[in-house]
């Protein structure tokens, strides 16, 4: 168990994910707010271990500032991609498209969260995890793939798809501006 800013991880990042510290510790990864991840404040949602080409990753900053990054290198080209916002404002319905991952986030503890209505199949399995931030708070966090270029960039393609969180709660539309 490791508590980190107040948050309690019941596991920190493991140590195969140290080459996603390294990419976010380069020197112009990105310019944000965010400070540089470190293993043990850091929740891995997919990843690629072996060849080090892609992840989103959560991890917590100062208070309850939470930051997201996706990192996507192929044969096109990539980077790294980070956004970061309070957990109260992304808690009501922030979401984000980086490299080929949506990011979301519910308040507490959504259960499992499902994409439902996704009849053109476009969007690969939710992956989440809880974070308890002590107090009686807690967010899922919550990212999920869409494998191909959206056209216009950034819009989704499957109008009907939603995210649906088994815990109750609203459902959210699939996508950017979710």
């Amino acid at each position: 168990m490791s508590t980190v800013n107040g948050a309690v991880l019941s596991d920190p990042a493991p140590e195969s994910a140290q080459w996603i510290v390294d990419e976010l510790s380069k020197p112009g990864a990105y310019q944000d707010s965010c400070p540089v991840p470190t293993r043990a404040d850091m929740i891995v949602l997919d990843g690629d271990d072996w060849g080090h080409a892609r992840a989103a990753v959560v991890w917590l900053g100062d208070g309850l500032r939470v930051c997201v990054a996706g990192i996507s290198h192929g044969a096109s080209g990539g980077g790294v991609t980070v956004s970061s916002g309070r957990l109260d404002g992304l808690s009501r319905g922030w979401s984000a498209w980086m490299g080929e991952s949506f990011f979301t986030v519910f308040p507490g503890d959504a259960g499992t969260v499902v994409i439902k209505d996704d009849g053109d199949h476009l969007y690969g399995p939710p992956h989440q995890w809880v974070a308890d931030f002590g107090g009686g708070r807690k967010a899922t966090f919550v990212q999920y793939a869409c494998p191909g270029p959206l056209s216009p960039p950034g819009s989704p393609r499957s109008p009907r798809a939603r995210l649906c969180p088994s815990a109750g709660g609203d459902c959210r539309p699939a996508g950017v501006g979710a």
